[in-house]
């Protein structure tokens, strides 16, 4: 089956009442490998765990920006409005082992955590998604042993649709569809 190619006109930028999300460049790797990728706390649900080197976080984010080459959309990074700093990842990607599913990911800095920024971020790209990119639904797959991102998921109008082995793990799938989108305004900050 094909995958149906979706594209923005540009670069997506969303803004929320607390962050930027937008597209990544290569001028992102810096901000990234030290707040996110290289960071254990911040990939500890990570199926491959954090980056050992620049290097690495370099294929990583050269993986993102040639899906929002490709696609018009990817996972990019979230900075803080208020200081201008990289707090996370976050963002819609195809997922790699099923169907044409568009799947909702972030990964935040530990000293964003318990703020509802994952929340926020979320849901903008839900809402993005469902509304802008005109997608039928967005999936996320998350460890049974993540109670924080389920509660995020949950947030974000998902719910929870079965289980299956991604990423090399046994993980929970969790769902909204168009239809039922109920997500609050991107500027919701929880």
């Amino acid at each position: 089956m094909r995958r149906r190619r979706l594209r923005s006109p540009m670069p997506i930028e969303l803004h929320t009442e607390r962050l930027i999300l937008r597209a990544p460049t290569p001028d992102d790797l810096d901000g990234l490998h030290a707040g996110v990728f290289g960071d254990a706390d911040a990939m500890s649900f990570s199926s491959h765990g954090p980056a050992h080197n620049l290097a690495e976080s370099r294929t990583w984010l050269e993986r993102h920006v040639e899906h929002e080459r490709k696609h018009g959309f990817a996972m990019g990074p979230v900075i803080e409005r208020d200081t201008g700093e990289t707090i996370g990842f976050a963002g819609l990607l195809h997922l790699e082992f099923v169907h044409p599913d568009v799947e909702l990911g972030y990964r935040l800095n530990k000293r964003a955590w318990g703020r509802g920024l994952a929340t926020e971020a979320g849901r903008a790209w839900v809402r993005h998604g469902l509304r802008q990119l005109n997608l039928p639904r967005v999936v996320a797959v998350v460890d049974p042993a993540n109670a924080a991102s389920r509660r995020v998921l949950e947030k974000c109008g998902m719910y929870e649709a079965g289980h299956g082995r991604h990423y090399g793990a046994e993980l929970l799938v969790y769902r909204v569809e168009r239809s039922r989108c109920t997500t609050t305004p991107a500027s919701a900050s929880r």
